[in-house]
């Protein structure tokens, strides 16, 4: 084969294969083009106006100044580097504390001793220790409200029963529907009046932080998210009155119905669950600095029956008010891939806007097929090639002297 055949043979196969290259292996580059068309600048800019009043709104409104630092420099920290999603863990101790003052039993109005009415029950006094059931239980704690006490006399009875758990005769297990049995019902006086006392620990894995409830700020807060009271760092206990714990559970009364399946009594007669929700946070310009509220939720229509003593000669069974502890919230450390996160998710959102733009040109618009064809441009390195031979040559032809003139012919 002849040397020149050979060589354009080469430079063909290699023209061929520069081209699928081209083709295959394209790039896409930004073109920007003034677009005169009042209706996409208008919608342009109101999704730029819509978005950056969407990002200052999520970024610098405080949606609970009781749980976070409101303050600008403590959002700006909040939503642009701080992650947030490490539950504390902890212990509580709860105990309960008699009233200053006992009120006497005529002046109640679910005692038998004010009232003769069906639904009241002859009332009696109780310790904070016999109230909380089991003794030395602190968390959940078990507040009694109704006790129920069954007895037998032994001594009528033909029989004797061993001093152990498991009884060899039968008739040893007190049994409530003997009718030898004298079964009681009595509601604690003053109940609403104790002092529940509250502290708690926490620990937090993220920040390696230990502290006790006592060196924090706190917050009751109803039901609504309204605050009911503030409570200081720097005391003992964090203390409420059963009354306006039931309260923040929008529970006004014990008197109120029970709404337990087949029964028609109150609170004070079948119980309630009560659940104490403690929320922490730390505060944006000190990760260390934790506070944090309270918030009550009541379930009704639950059996809070406990069982107490049960013995040969005697049966109690208490009803009341279970309270229980939640400790949950977010723990905020600093965390540089959740800033860059959010300096990404803003350079998102705001191209979002070009995009519904650009969409909207090419692919709704009358003029469309003019907007598109003025945005997109295919470049070859042929036609370069070619346009740049143009242009030689008509430089060529403007310097030659027999062109006679420089301007081009009209």
């Amino acid at each position: 084969m002849p040397e020149s055949v050979s060589s354009a043979y080469s430079t063909s196969s290699s023209r061929k294969l520069t081209t699928k290259l081209d083709r295959w292996l394209s790039y896409s580059t930004v073109k920007i083009i003034k677009i005169a068309d009042w209706r996409l600048g208008f919608l342009h800019y109101l999704f730029m106006i819509g978005i950056i009043i969407y990002v200052l709104g999520v970024s610098f409104v405080c949606i609970n100044p009781l749980k976070y630092d409101c303050s600008l420099p403590g959002l700006l920290q909040e939503r642009l580097s701080l992650i947030r999603g490490k539950v504390p863990v902890g212990s509580v101790r709860a105990t309960l504390a008699e009233p200053i003052a006992f009120q006497t039993l005529d002046t109640l109005s679910y005692c038998s001793q004010n009232s003769t009415s069906k639904t009241n029950l002859s009332c009696g006094f109780m310790s904070a220790a016999t109230i909380a059931f089991p003794a030395g239980q602190t968390s959940p704690l078990f507040l009694t409200t109704r006790v129920k006490e069954s007895t037998r006399n032994m001594t009528s009875l033909n029989f004797t029963c061993e001093d152990a758990t498991v009884k060899s005769d039968v008739r040893c297990i007190m049994n409530t529907s003997d009718p030898s049995v004298t079964t009681v019902r009595n509601y604690v006086a003053n109940i609403e009046d104790y002092t529940v006392a509250i502290d708690h620990t926490i620990y937090t894995l993220a920040s390696d932080f230990t502290e006790k409830s006592t060196n924090m700020k706190a917050v009751w807060e109803y039901t609504n998210g309204t605050k009911y009271q503030t409570i200081k760092d720097k005391r003992q206990f964090d203390s409420i009155s059963l009354r306006n714990l039931l309260q923040l559970a929008d529970i006004d009364t014990l008197d109120a119905p029970s709404n337990m399946i087949g029964s028609n009594s109150t609170l004070r007669y079948d119980g309630v669950q009560l659940m104490v929700i403690i929320e922490y946070a730390n505060t944006d310009s000190d990760t260390k600095a934790f506070k944090y509220h309270y918030t009550v939720r009541a379930m009704t229509g639950l059996d809070s029956t406990k069982f107490d003593a049960d013995t040969p000669s005697r049966s109690v069974n208490r009803h009341g008010i279970n309270i229980v502890f939640v400790q949950t919230g977010k723990i905020g450390i600093f965390s540089f891939p959740s800033l860059l996160a959010s300096i990404v998710s803003g350079l998102v959102l705001t191209s979002i806007a070009t995009t519904l733009v650009d969409l909207l040109a090419i692919y709704i618009l009358p003029q469309k097929s003019f907007y598109s064809k003025a945005k997109f441009t295919e470049a070859r390195r042929k036609q370069e090639k070619l346009m740049m031979t143009e242009e030689e040559s008509l430089l060529s032809d403007k310097e030659d002297p027999a062109y006679g003139s420089t301007a081009l012919p009209v």
